[in-house]
């Protein structure tokens, strides 16, 4: 099945935006939701937030989206590189919103008061 063996290639970021794109092009959503649904499967959360910054507009959302479903130990772990802090505390960001994540509230409020003292 071509399906299965897109996802096989789902190996980086740039391969995922193509088969996004190409997907979008077909207006084959059924087939964006699967990619979708493979992202934190396939992806560490690093490459999750270089897809965060995509140029590609469904790309950026869909990688966003996961991340906000990530748990909040792992989008902290990120909070120490400097390239994806800033991604992941949008994610933090974004959980406290949607899901009314305490646990993300606490962490981007002291990240807050640490910028404060700055």
């Amino acid at each position: 099945m071509a399906e299965d063996s897109d996802l096989e290639k789902t190996e980086s970021a740039e391969v995922f935006a193509q088969l996004v794109r190409r997907a979008e092009s077909q207006r084959d959503y059924r087939r964006i939701d699967t990619l979708a649904d493979a992202l934190t499967a396939r992806f560490p959360p690093s490459e999750i937030c270089e897809l965060a910054r995509s140029e590609d507009t469904i790309v950026r959302e869909l990688a966003n989206e996961a991340l906000a479903r990530c748990p909040v130990s792992v989008l902290t772990a990120l909070l120490n590189d400097p390239v994806d802090a800033e991604t992941a505390r949008a994610a933090l960001r974004r959980q406290i919103v949607e899901y009314g994540s305490e646990e993300a509230r606490a962490i981007v409020n002291a990240l807050d008061q640490a910028d404060e003292m700055m």
